[in-house]
């Protein structure tokens, strides 16, 4: 089928988006964007400046590497090397005294740090895996780079980038620190094969050149994971460093495109990327936390909850992010089947022998439609969705292997034992008005099934007539279909029975009443999103497609994890026999939240 759609699909799918768009929002008069600006690079001073004998040396050797980096010279790499070397007895008297006396030195310092890395990079004379090459009087020399944190190897490590100059309103908060060092994008290129990685992911990463522990020493590179520390030890000294955790974010979502429209249009086509995925290498022991989009989004909708996150140490140090990303035209019958597989998948291959705690302990957040997909994740369903949509039993109906193998992955199922803890942000759990009304109706025409699919449907159809209902007949319903009201597959949905032990938690939005359905998010009424039995429940002022980007949601995501890790904890912590013979808690040796 073909990958890319027609001019009339485009124009049609975004007349959907914009209505859609328009209800849950109204119009944005001003948009708050975050702003990212070039690294600050100073000028060097002009050379009758520098012809003194009182100018100091860093500040010539500066000048030197402006001018031969003018004139596209490979030796600037040097110079600016020289240069900031040169400053460093400055800056590093300003950090022991904490003065602010030689701010030029600093500047310098902080700008042949930039140019280094960019420069070097383009004349292949800096690598992150090996070193900066210096020409030196006796030759060439390597100045080696030390690796402080990241949770993978250094030799991953594919390209250093200056903090560039980009904008997005997809982030509320920029979260920054001043201290030594320059903030980059560290751009890591994973090996192929590793299960659920992406072959490219950004992190930020602070970079700094100074000496080694003892006189002797030389200066060397050091490369911090800036997410994880704030500090760097230089000579028996914690020193603050410069810290960028959003600018990553922003480097990515300046590339997005409209995906997610393409996803939704064709589900199934190649084009489109599928499935489960870690945003950083798998890391022993701690907990992952899987994030699920909803109808007509993808996996960049969580930009702004992974940016808040990231800005909490506590959870940081506790919880590895995941994303699910699934067509989202197609039935979610269709991509909770695909989660369920990869989850235990991500089990087989991490911590085959089931001796990993943190990987029993999985939480699922799930956005609007993305809820419904995290709530079959928990559920149990023997013949409650089969008999729906069809008058015979499963084993008695006619069809080929690889349809019945599909079907029956969608249709029957048991709870995922790994997961401990569901999350729901505006869940249509009895469905929305807005799927039965014409923009809905609309939207759900305009999904195009892959030949491949249409085929295998009219053969299950043909090969069984009269057994299957209206809304499985006519076409493979949608996830539009599937999220009127009304529709009989929802509804059994609604009340298959969940993991009894599994707490569930709902954030509901409250923005402005629906006809005939009363207060809502715009999008979800109130009582269609209320799900009974869920241990807390939070209604908060927001639209449908704020619901995750506002504080008051974030808060209460904050909140439920941090229960969570401090729940977690509990359960394993060892226990013992009192004299009474009761049980007792020990507590746990550097547990605790921070």
């Amino acid at each position: 089928m073909p990958t890319n759609l027609s001019q009339k699909q485009i124009w049609c799918c975004l007349g959907v988006v914009w209505v859609l768009w328009m209800s849950a929002t109204g119009c944005r008069s001003i948009t708050q964007r975050a702003n990212w600006h070039p690294p600050e690079v100073i000028a060097p001073k002009s050379m009758h400046l520098l012809s003194g004998e009182k100018s100091p040396p860093w500040e010539k050797a500066y000048a030197e590497a402006v001018s031969r980096d003018k004139a596209d010279q490979s030796s600037c790499v040097d110079y600016y090397y020289r240069a900031a070397v040169l400053a460093w007895p400055c800056v590093d008297y300003d950090l022991r005294n904490k003065t602010q006396l030689n701010v030029r030195a600093r500047e310098v310092y902080h700008s042949s740090l930039i140019k280094m890395v960019e420069r070097g990079q383009c004349f292949d004379r800096f690598d992150p895996q090996k070193g900066l090459v210096i020409q030196m009087q006796d030759g060439p020399h390597t100045v080696p780079v030390l690796v402080k944190g990241f949770p993978w190897r250094p030799l991953e490590i594919d390209r250093l980038v200056a903090v560039g100059s980009y904008e997005t309103d997809d982030v509320t908060r920029q979260y920054r620190a001043k201290g030594l060092g320059v903030p980059l994008v560290a751009v890591h290129k994973q090996r192929p094969g590793i299960p659920f990685q992406r072959q490219q992911q950004t992190y930020s990463a602070t970079l700094l050149l100074r000496p080694g522990d003892q006189p002797q020493d030389t200066f060397t590179l050091e490369l911090v994971d800036s997410l994880r520390f704030g500090t760097t030890e230089i000579q028996g000294r914690e020193v603050p460093i410069q810290r960028d955790l959003t600018a990553p974010i922003a480097y990515v979502l300046k590339d997005v495109d409209d995906h997610y429209i393409r996803s939704f249009v064709q589900p199934g086509s190649n084009s489109v990327n599928t499935g489960l995925f870690m945003i950083e290498p798998y890391q022993p022991g701690k907990i992952p936390l899987v994030f699920v989009h909803g109808l007509l989004s993808d996996r960049y909708t969580w930009a702004n909850m992974a940016n808040e996150l990231r800005a909490r140490p506590d959870l940081v140090a506790k919880y590895q992010v995941l994303g699910f990303e699934y067509s989202t035209g197609e039935p979610f019958l269709s991509g909770a089947a695909i989660l369920r597989r990869h989850l235990t998948e991500l089990r087989l291959n991490y911590d085959p022998e089931g001796c990993e705690p943190a990987m029993s302990e999985i939480v699922l957040v799930g956005h609007s439609m993305g809820g419904l997909v995290a709530k079959l994740q928990i559920s149990a369903c023997e013949n409650q969705l089969w008999d729906t949509v069809s008058s015979l039993p499963f084993n008695q109906v006619v069809m080929s292997p690889k349809t019945r193998k599909n079907l029956g992955e969608a249709f029957f199922f048991e709870p995922v034992p790994s997961i401990s803890r569901v999350i729901y942000m505006g869940t249509p759990h009895r469905g929305s008005p807005w799927a039965r009304r014409p923009v809905g109706r609309l939207g759900s025409c305009l999904v195009e099934d892959s030949d491949e699919t249409t085929r295998a449907h009219e053969q299950v159809i043909k090969a069984n007539p009269g057994v299957f209902s209206k809304e499985f007949s006519r076409r493979i319903p949608t996830s539009i279909d599937l999220l009127r009201p009304e529709s009989p597959l929802l509804l059994a949905m609604d009340k298959l029975p969940t993991n009894p032990c599994v707490p569930q938690h709902s954030i509901i939005g409250s923005w402005v009443p629906m006809v005939g359905a009363g207060m809502s998010d715009s999008v979800v009424p109130i009582n269609s999103a209320i799900r009974k039995g869920a241990q807390s429940e939070l209604i908060i002022h927001a639209k449908h497609t704020k619901l995750h980007h506002s504080d008051a949601g974030v808060c209460e995501i904050v909140r439920i994890l941090r229960l969570h890790t401090q729940q977690c904890q509990e359960e394993q912590a060892p226990t013992t026999r009192s004299p009474s013979g009761e049980f007792e808690l020990l507590p746990e040796s550097g547990s605790g939240l921070n």
